[in-house]
């Protein structure tokens, strides 16, 4: 029976070779055109999106599989599996357009590999993050969460320097959010129908902000870092929420941090 590191070594280097072969895949655009009427139509089908998707798919399906291989899962004591898919899944798309965008054979080859180390470390921690009780959880729960938030940044980003109409940015930022929220907002003692509202509540403010952030006129590695900073206060507050410890420190820390942080963004950061 294979082991969970096996299946995440196996899903990493199927994601690996999705991002390395982006480059190629930016060059096979197909334009569909067609008249109904006197009404005619044309359509461009981007490659690398529908790569993306599907990269997003094969991540959510590695993370299933790495997760199922624990032994809480096959003694049948694991449910919601669904809810550690969405890292994997986002950090897959973030990959193939990133990759799709890299210059160089060095650059596209390290792009590769980093990929590859950024999904199966992923994949482990989630795996080991299933069980609570475990003397690991600690740890890895802040791992995976530190790696949510940069998976949160590089998406962002992502975004933010495409070509998209800033209303379609916002709706993917706010997409990408809620579906890394998901993760974040994941709780041993919780159902993840628990956390949809909240979930949801993420993923509308984000993109509502995104939706009048990137209209400014600011570089897309500032508007990244602005709205990861609202993503880590809301996910943060919204945990200690959780667990019974959103005192008002915690709600004053949590507004400075917020205060703070944009305003050194927006004067320190060019």
């Amino acid at each position: 029976m294979e082991s969970a590191r096996d299946r995440a070594v196996a899903a990493s280097s199927l994601l690996a070779l999705s991002a390395a072969f982006a480059p190629w895949a930016a060059s096979l655009n197909t334009s569909l055109s067609g008249t109904v009427g006197k009404v005619s139509w044309t359509f461009t089908l981007p490659a690398v999106a529908v790569l993306a998707l599907l990269a997003a798919v094969l991540g959510a399906f590695g993370a299933h599989a790495t997760v199922c291989a624990h032994p809480r899962a096959r003694a049948g004591q694991l449910s919601h599996t669904a809810q550690y898919w969405p890292p994997a899944a986002v950090l897959s798309a973030v990959a193939v357009v990133g990759a799709s965008r890299a210059t160089g054979p060095w650059l596209r080859l390290g792009g590769t590999l980093a990929v590859g180390v950024l999904a199966a470390a992923m994949l482990l921690l989630a795996y080991y993050t299933v069980d609570a009780s475990a003397p690991v959880y600690g740890r890895a729960r802040w791992a995976l969460s530190a790696l949510d938030y940069v998976i949160a940044l590089g998406a962002f980003a992502a975004i933010a320097a495409g070509h998209l109409p800033h209303r379609w940015s916002a709706v993917l930022c706010g997409a990408a959010a809620a579906l890394l929220a998901v993760d974040l907002l994941r709780q041993p003692d919780r159902t993840p129908d628990s956390a949809a509202a909240y979930v949801a509540v993420i993923g509308v403010v984000l993109g509502l902000s995104a939706n009048y952030i990137l209209l400014w006129a600011i570089a897309p590695a500032k508007a990244a870092l602005m709205l990861l900073l609202l993503l880590y206060v809301l996910t943060g507050a919204i945990g200690h929420h959780f667990r019974g410890r959103l005192t008002w420190w915690v709600r004053a820390e949590y507004l400075a941090v917020l205060v703070l942080g944009a305003w050194a963004l927006l004067k320190l950061v060019p």
